[in-house]
């Protein structure tokens, strides 16, 4: 109660709803003692009560999880709430009001983040409005791990040995999803080890993927990361050859067909210590045996190796070495083939080179007859089925024989000029070898040649041969005949001048010794000279007693026998006696 004014006061409310006091004012007039109560009156004061906050936990989170929402309540009802956040990068809106909600939580960092929310209560009656104390609470959004993502590409059978790891230090599990063309997976129980460690072996020819999930629990705050690694299973390279052409046999080479199915790279180990890297090589194996040969794939993409052996048996070739007898001729050539070895339960094929052939064991005979050259070749099989060539090229050469031919002009000299010019028409020559009957040689093609100047026959020879010696001769005879020369003089002066004295004529050679007779007769046809010696001429006298002829024209008559032919000849002439 009080008088007059209503003093100032502080309202107070410590219960939990508002509290209302009526005030009944009484109004009273005095005057001159007289006291006049007036019409009373009355108002209320109405007191809110202070909302508040019921205390808030402070939250811890993982990065990635939702938080649970948050209920804020106060003792107040009716009570409103209003909020903030000082850090927005937990995943929580910055303001709010009411409770808060769920919110995913997030930490980007390494290290835990924390952000303060403050919550403020109002609680709003008769138009007035009661802030309540602010109450704060923290969250703390602690890291995650993150697994590391693995991709892996393996071959079957190839030991999966990988060690786990995120950007934390965490523990691991793992498990694979099952791939139903791979085995040996690893998928139930999950794992608690940190390495994953399979075999695995896939059974087609595509790749295969096997998936590993993968959980990291962080050592420091038991976050939980997911990953994946996913392991790709390539298949083996599918790997198959064939040697072709059986039998196989040492001289022989053998080529080999790569039946493999996709684009390798080709490793081939022979078994004798040679490699090649052809796709389809051709091989020849050094002796007599039974070889392994290997063909390693390696695929270019995956790296996976793969091989397949097949043993190669090589039998033994027999020898188709062989000789003959004649290897070049003229005309018709015969020649003996004998082969190196006989057996007689091989087979021989022989080849002539002309398109003749036959089957003849050890040796055969053929004749040639056309001009050119010839393949010869001689094929042996043995019983194993080996078949060997052995061949000559070119090795018969038939070449066309020469023939001869020679002239000569003239076949009949003299001893004054013994000068002969021989032709040649040889056919299929190719060198020329002359002999002259004379003890000289030549070599020329149609040579000249000069005989002895002696009466004679001589019989020349021409040997035509072509380029690998075979010839032909041909003859000539060349008659050489003694030369008649003699010279009668026409005057003669026997007045004792001791110049031109004697006629007589002179003969030097192409007589016969002792055939000579020299005869003069005067105009009236009487002998007055006659001589059988050469040696002795007229003087230009006549009769026993040596009288001198008178100056005229006689008449000569001289007789001798040619020395070749043996001709009895006569020649008449005349000579002027002066004196």
């Amino acid at each position: 109660a009080g008088i007059d004014s209503l003093n100032a006061f502080v309202a107070s409310n410590l219960g939990f709803a508002p509290i209302t006091s009526t005030i009944v004012v009484s109004p009273l007039f005095t005057f001159n003692g007289v006291s006049c109560p007036g019409v009373k009156d009355t108002f209320q004061i109405i007191v809110n009560p202070q909302p508040s906050v019921f205390a808030l936990n402070n939250l811890t989170l993982c990065e990635g999880t939702n938080s649970q929402l948050v209920n804020i309540l106060g003792p107040i009802g009716g009570t409103t709430f209003s909020w903030t956040n000082s850090n927005a990068a937990v995943g929580l809106s910055s303001t709010g009001t009411g409770n808060i909600p769920s919110f995913l939580a997030n930490n980007p960092t390494l290290a835990p983040i924390q952000s303060t929310v403050t919550v403020t209560p109002l609680f709003v009656n008769g138009g007035v409005q009661c802030q309540g104390q602010s109450t704060s609470f923290n969250i703390t959004v602690n890291p995650a791990p993150n697994v590391d993502t693995i991709n892996l590409a393996i071959c079957p059978g190839e030991n999966v040995i990988q060690p786990l790891s995120a950007n934390l230090p965490s523990t691991f599990t793992w498990v694979a999803i099952p791939n139903p063309l791979v085995i040996n997976e690893t998928s139930n129980p999950v794992q608690t080890s940190n390495t994953i460690n399979d075999n695995l072996i896939q059974t087609t020819n595509i790749p295969q993927t096997v998936q590993y999930n993968i959980v990291a629990t962080s050592l420091a705050h038991s976050c939980v990361g997911n990953g994946v690694v996913n392991v790709v299973v390539n298949p083996w390279p599918t790997v198959a050859f064939t040697a072709l052409n059986p039998p196989y046999c040492d001289l022989t080479p053998i080529a080999f067909q790569n039946n493999s199915i996709g684009t390798y790279d080709y490793l081939w180990q022979f078994g004798d210590g040679t490699n090649s890297y052809l796709e389809n090589p051709t091989h020849q194996f050094p002796a007599v045996g039974s070889y392994n040969v290997t063909l390693v794939a390696t695929d270019p993409l995956s790296g996976c190796i793969d091989s397949t052996m097949v043993p190669v048996n090589i039998s033994p070739s027999p020898n188709p070495g062989f000789s003959y007898s004649d290897s070049i001729g003229c005309g018709l050539l015969d020649v003996v083939f004998t082969a190196d070895v006989y057996n007689p339960t091989w087979n021989y094929q022989w080849s002539f080179g002309d398109g003749a052939t036959t089957q003849q064991v050890g040796q055969v005979g053929y004749q040639y007859g056309n001009a050119g050259c010839y393949d010869i070749s001689l094929s042996v099989t043995n019983q194993q089925g080996c078949t060997t060539t052995e061949t000559y090229f070119d090795g018969i050469c038939i070449y066309e024989s020469p023939v001869a031919l020679i002239g000569a002009d003239p076949t009949w000299v003299t001893t004054f000029n013994p000068f002969v010019q021989f032709s040649n028409s040889s056919i299929n020559a190719t060198s020329y070898e002359w002999n002259f009957g004379d003890g000289t040689n030549g070599y020329g093609y149609d040579p000249s040649h000069v005989f002895p100047s002696e009466p004679a026959d001589f019989l020349v020879s021409m040997i035509a041969l072509n380029e690998v010696g075979c010839s032909d001769t041909a003859y000539i005879n060349i008659h050489v005949e003694q030369t008649l020369i003699y010279y009668v003089p026409n005057t003669f002066t026997p007045n004792n001048d001791e110049k031109n004295q004697v006629f007589k004529p002179i003969l030097t050679e192409g007589y016969k010794v002792g055939s000579y007779l020299l005869r003069i007769y005067n105009r009236w046809g009487e002998l007055v000279f006659e001589s059988l010696d050469e040696n002795v001429g007229w003087d230009g006298s006549y009769g026993p007693k040596g009288r001198n002829c008178q100056t005229g024209t006689y008449t000569w008559v001289l007789n001798f026998q040619v020395l070749q032919t043996q001709e009895d000849k006569e020649i008449v002439g005349h000579v002027n006696l002066i004196k």
